[in-house]
């Protein structure tokens, strides 16, 4: 069982399906571990009318349920042990990182999510995933600044009492 700061993200790979990953932050890294058949919250249910609602609910709950368990197996193995078992997986230094952005959602994006998260190693192509729950918001908000410092950009903070993300400068 690890005790490693996590939360949950989702990237949109162009022309591909949406991929679930569990960022695990380390003192001396940062880990994407892709978690296989979770489905995001966001994409679960949220598109239905009232007439439907039932069957929107219904998805909704086996989503959290779909992704609760996949985070617990996660959990239990740990990261290390993780990042041979998918290609997609990754680990990144702090020193790796060129810059790293924690912005407001936009209003391009797929589904509902409270942030997005751009991530630029060095030498690589940008990674960007959307952050769809407050849990995850805030714990990318108490543990990112403090690995990746000066490369992380945050124009987003949670406010306690509006129970949501609100924009910083």
């Amino acid at each position: 069982m690890t005790s490693l700061p996590a939360f949950n993200v989702r990237s949109y790979p162009a022309f591909r399906m949406a991929r679930v990953h569990r960022v695990y932050v380390d003192r001396d890294a940062l880990y994407l571990i892709r978690m296989r058949g979770a489905v995001g919250i966001a994409d679960a249910g949220w598109q239905y009318n009232p007439q439907t609602a039932l069957f929107g609910a219904i998805l909704r709950w086996w989503a959290r349920k779909s992704l609760d368990s996949g985070t617990r197996a996660l959990d239990e193995r740990g990261p290390r042990e993780m990042l041979e078992a998918h290609p997609h997986n990754a680990r990144f230094a702090p020193a790796d990182i060129a810059s790293s952005r924690l912005e407001p959602a936009g209003l391009m994006g797929h589904g509902v999510h409270l942030a997005r998260w751009t991530l630029t190693p060095r030498g690589r192509k940008a990674l960007s995933f959307q952050i769809e729950d407050s849990e995850s918001l805030r714990t990318a908000l108490a543990v990112l600044p403090g690995l990746l410092g000066p490369a992380l950009s945050v124009t987003v903070a949670w406010d306690s009492s509006r129970g949501g993300p609100v924009r910083v400068k």
